[in-house]
């Protein structure tokens, strides 16, 4: 198969030369054997010698070629798999990423739920303890002022009854009073006796 596409190939550079000394121009008789015929079989000497000698270098070239495009593509292809691999973990990971944010999301708001009507609790606790104490606080602060006014008022009673009694006692007969406190003592001592 190798050979017969050298011999196609030597024959379609022929062809080609030989096309190419016929367009020449200034020759009326075209092409001659005996002219150009020198030309030709150098031509194909120097053909026959690339095939002679290249053709295993050059065989071996295009193998090696062929063998390094094979290895590319095989890693390529090994490369292209671990990637679509790593496409799909990742996609797969994106997806329990999603699910995870969304059952993350619905866990924090529960507990901020929870956590609101925990606050909530505690502020209605703390709420009805002051209004406890504050009521308490007032009853026996309202008890005091009421004891302490009592107080006041008992004191200014018994003053304005000591006014009186001093204006009641200027205006009346001392001695009729001191007489009759003497006789109620003399009686009281004598009822003791």
């Amino acid at each position: 198969m190798v050979n017969r596409r050298w011999l196609a190939l030597v024959a379609v550079m022929s062809l080609w030369c030989g096309e190419a000394l016929a367009s020449g121009g200034g020759h009326d008789a075209g092409f001659s054997l005996k002219e150009h015929g020198f030309y030709v079989f150098n031509f194909i000497v120097f053909v026959g010698l690339l095939v002679y000698f290249g053709r295993k270098p050059v065989s071996t070239l295009i193998a090696a070629r062929a063998e390094s495009f094979r290895t590319r593509v095989e890693a390529a292809r090994l490369h292209g798999e671990k990637a679509e691999g790593e496409l799909a973990a990742a996609r797969e990971k994106s997806l329990a990423a999603a699910a995870e944010k969304v059952a993350l999301a619905q866990r924090l708001e529960a507990e901020g739920k929870n956590l609101k009507e925990s606050i909530l609790r505690r502020a209605r606790d703390e709420q009805e303890r002051i209004q406890g104490g504050a009521e308490s606080t007032l009853a026996s602060e309202k008890a005091r002022l009421e004891r302490v006014l009592q107080t006041e008022l008992a004191l200014e009673a018994l003053d304005q009854a000591e006014n009186r009694l001093r204006q009641q006692w200027r205006t009346l007969p001392q001695s009729r009073f001191v007489g009759e406190f003497v006789a109620a003592v003399k009686q009281s001592e004598g009822e003791r006796r």
